[in-house]
């Protein structure tokens, strides 16, 4: 116990002695782990934007455009899936897995995992959300972030 008289009275610090055998953790908070923080955050944005209003994001499936579906709050085309699944991880996928991504019940692949992957490590991946992408600005989010 550490007692300190001052100006306005005493105060009592009650310290506690260290064990010299108890190590200390200190968590390191590095330049990596927030860029990590900034892309997940951008993926929830992301995923908030695609499926904005729905009550069940995961099960969202929307017929797109070019007439294809969209599934899950990624908004994944199953194509697409399979496309990037070989892409990035080297690796054939049947529709039924691409699915099972798009929706996130993918034991191998999580649907966080290949978004992010797509979005920040493919050249121009963002285009797979074009309209989201622009509206969230996030090519020059992916830039700033490319230039840390």
């Amino acid at each position: 116990m550490f007692v300190i008289v001052g100006t306005f009275g005493w105060i009592v610090l009650n310290i506690p002695k260290t064990n010299p055998q108890t190590p200390i953790v200190l968590v390191e908070d590095t330049i990596e782990t927030k860029i990590d923080t900034i892309k997940k955050s951008i993926v929830q944005e992301l995923y908030a934007c695609e499926t904005s209003g729905v009550a069940e994001p995961q099960a969202t499936i929307i017929l797109d455009a070019n007439n294809q579906m969209s599934i899950g709050k990624a908004q994944w085309q199953i194509e697409s899936v399979q496309y990037y699944v070989k892409k990035i991880y080297q690796k054939e996928i049947s529709r039924t897995d691409a699915i099972e991504i798009a929706i996130d019940r993918n034991k191998d692949i999580s649907l966080d995992m290949l978004t992010t992957e797509v979005l920040f490590d493919t050249k121009n991946g963002w285009k797979n959300w074009l309209l989201c992408g622009k509206k969230l600005n996030i090519p020059t989010k992916i830039e700033i972030i490319n230039q840390l």
